[in-house]
């Protein structure tokens, strides 16, 4: 979804996640820099809406990965580099979390990230789809795409549109 106000300097854009049994709105939003309202719907139907902003400073949000049923990292690029939030659904508390923990994910391929109806995120790269393990810490290669007989840059250009397990649409 796009919205745009062709009145004012404002944008819009949201991804959807699902996170043990809270659902996961990341709302893009542009004023003068980008920066996302997370908006959380939590199992009793409650809502709430975390901002992640910082002054002078552009964000994007790659994703929202479950670290558990009510725990959330939210991996982002900004202007000043690689940020990683943790996200305590049950409180709402967001901490800044260290980035050597987590300099396994794929913060740049994580913007073509996509829930497959199995629960796991998946994303395409140049070179395949992978899916994001975060017991293991690791991002696996699922489907490469020099096993098809398919031109390389067409297909490093298709969206993901549903994974299952072994299955990719």
């Amino acid at each position: 979804l796009d919205i745009r106000d062709s009145k004012s300097n404002t944008y819009s854009n949201s991804k959807y996640y699902k996170v043990g049994d809270y659902s996961i709105d990341a709302k893009q939003l542009r004023d003068n820099y980008y920066h996302y309202d997370i908006n959380i719907k939590s199992p009793d139907g409650k809502t709430s809406t975390i901002e992640i902003s910082e002054a002078g400073t552009d964000i994007y949000v790659s994703a929202v990965l479950a670290l558990d049923e009510t725990t959330a990292l939210i991996p982002a690029s900004t202007s000043k580099g690689k940020r990683f939030y943790v996200l305590a659904l049950t409180d709402n508390e967001l901490t800044t979390a260290n980035n050597k923990d987590y300099e396994w994910v794929d913060v740049y391929n994580l913007n073509w990230s996509f829930s497959g109806s199995d629960g796991e995120v998946y994303y395409r790269a140049y070179d395949g789809i992978y899916r994001v393990n975060i017991a293991q810490k690791a991002n696996e290669k699922v489907f490469d795409y020099s096993w098809c007989e398919i031109n390389r840059g067409l297909i490093s250009h298709l969206d993901i549109a549903e994974c299952f397990g072994d299955s990719f649409i």
